[in-house]
Parts: structure tokens; C-alpha cells; sequence
């Protein structure tokens, strides 16, 4: 019983991982379009790229948190 209380658990923080890592893709590419956008001046295109950087590095955090949550939930699975 706690042991299937811990998986629904994983799964329900797993399922939050995801959701905001969809968000992320979804800014990441509203960036895109606003960087590919003609008409920007140097500073903004500047501004954008480092608004991608960092998403792009929450996305790397966030699909390595994902990866260990999946882990997680394969080990408890097991039993």
C-alpha cells in the first residue's frame, strides 16, 4: 500500500515535469519566431537569444529531473 502511494506519487510529480516542460518548448518557440521575426534591432535579438539559452538549459534540468523520475517509477514498478 505505501509502496503504491510512493508510484502514484512519482507519477503525478512526473506528470508536472511534463507539463512544464511542454511550456518551455512552447516559449522556446515563441522566442524562435520573435528572433526570426526581420525588423529586430541588435539588442533585442541579443535579449532573445539569452531568453532561449535559458530556457533551453531549464529544459535540459528538466528532461534530466523527467529521466530520474522515470527511473524511480521503473525501480518501484519491479517489485
Amino acid at each position: 500500500p505505501e509502496q503504491k502511494k510512493s508510484l502514484d506519487h512519482l507519477y503525478q510529480v512526473l506528470d508536472e515535469w511534463k507539463e512544464q516542460k511542454n511550456e518551455i518548448r512552447n516559449q522556446l518557440e515563441i522566442y524562435r519566431k520573435a528572433l526570426a521575426g526581420s525588423g529586430f534591432d541588435f539588442e533585442k535579438a541579443m535579449r532573445y537569444r539569452e531568453l532561449m539559452d535559458s530556457e533551453k538549459t531549464r529544459l535540459d534540468k528538466i528532461n534530466a529531473t523527467i529521466e530520474e523520475l522515470e527511473d524511480q517509477i521503473d525501480k518501484l514498478e519491479e517489485f
